[in-house]
């Protein structure tokens, strides 16, 4: 129960068998409350999360926006300020992968996973940094990345640049918010 007390945000949460979903349940058993977050289009999976982690003892909220938006990034961040008195942890961790090799990539994918997996994670560390400043208690911005930040793999180029991205944009943060005591790393699982 390491987290007793601290409030947690969750991107990419409303599938059962996601990376997000693990994490929001790591962070419920050590005592968490967590505010789950996926696409408008997934709030009834979302509620089922949500109905789990409350039977962890724990208080869940969700917020249905898409990251890549930054007005509905805003509202899922008043929300947590709202139901949770704010967020001490920032786990983004939406994104997206096509299976695509070279010849197959067409504009509107590549635009899908450049606005997911790196305007999305930006934006929901803008959003969750300035809080975490404002509210001058310190915290903690976890992303999401891959194995493919050290490892190329054929059909997923464009997918392996937004992830190997990830390393150069939480070095930039985490600079820049050492002084608010909010650390930034990135995970790459795989």
């Amino acid at each position: 129960m390491r987290l007793t007390g601290k409030a947690a945000l969750v991107t990419g949460a409303a599938d059962a068998r996601s990376i997000g979903w693990g994490i929001a349940q790591a962070l419920a058993e050590e005592g968490a409350d967590v505010l789950l977050n996926d696409l408008p289009d997934r709030q009834a999976e979302l509620a089922d999360r949500a109905a789990e982690i409350r039977d962890l003892g724990r208080r869940a909220v969700v917020s249905a926006a898409d990251v890549t938006r930054p007005e509905q990034v805003e509202a899922m961040l008043r929300t947590a300020d709202d139901q949770l008195g704010g967020i001490d942890i920032a786990c983004s961790n939406a994104g997206i992968i096509r299976w695509e090799r070279l010849s197959q990539i067409t504009p509107r994918s590549l635009r899908a996973m450049v606005n997911v997996n790196l305007k999305g994670n930006m934006l929901v560390c803008q959003g969750a940094a300035r809080r975490m400043i404002e509210a001058d208690r310190g915290g903690r911005i976890i992303i999401t990345s891959s194995v493919q930040v050290d490892r190329h793999f054929p059909a997923t180029p464009v997918y392996g640049a937004t992830r190997r991205a990830m390393p150069i944009l939480v070095g930039g943060l985490a600079l820049e918010l050492a002084p608010y005591r909010v650390t930034v790393n990135h995970v790459g699982p795989g």
